[in-house]
């Protein structure tokens, strides 16, 4: 699902209704982040709250991993997640970059994730297989991240 389609269903009234307890925005990115995630809402709400102070689109890997920490804290990830998402520095740091530069990550993992699928049409290695998902699944992450994020700016803009 790309970001775009997300964001432009946030804009509907229908998402932004008049909700009982805590702010539009907030609910809007719980309720995306449920979508995505299929995870119960207070857990979204956490992982919303949390996300929505980082960009991940212009992020360095210092700063990612400062937004994980906090996720861990709040008790927001699994193990599994928290052990998926950890990877990320891994795979940025074997491509050489600065942990304090920025960097898209969404856009990091897509073009991953586009390399990886051309390698993988001509192989039935495993391996490289298992790659591709770990890399989709990144992709996903980022994505739903970005999305929460995303949605509350336009959560606060559409309030404005």
């Amino acid at each position: 699902m790309q970001i775009s389609q997300l964001i432009s269903g946030l804009s509907s009234g229908t998402t932004l209704g008049k909700h009982g307890g805590g702010s539009t925005a907030e609910k809007t990115t719980a309720g995306v982040l449920e979508k995505l995630t299929g995870t119960s809402k207070s857990t979204n709400a956490k992982i919303a709250e949390i996300a929505k102070k980082y960009d991940v689109t212009d992020i360095s890997p210092t700063e990612f991993s400062q937004m994980l920490q906090e996720l861990r804290s709040s008790g927001a990830l699994s193990e599994k997640d928290l052990q998926e998402l950890s990877a990320v520095r891994a795979d940025l740091e074997s491509q050489g970059v600065n942990s304090e530069k920025s960097i898209n990550l969404v856009e990091f993992y897509a073009n991953r994730v586009e390399s990886l699928q051309t390698q993988t049409q001509t192989t039935t290695d495993a391996a490289q297989k298992a790659t591709l998902s770990s890399a989709k699944q990144r992709l996903e992450w980022m994505q739903k991240f970005a999305s929460a994020h995303a949605s509350d700016s336009v959560g606060l803009d559409l309030a404005a």
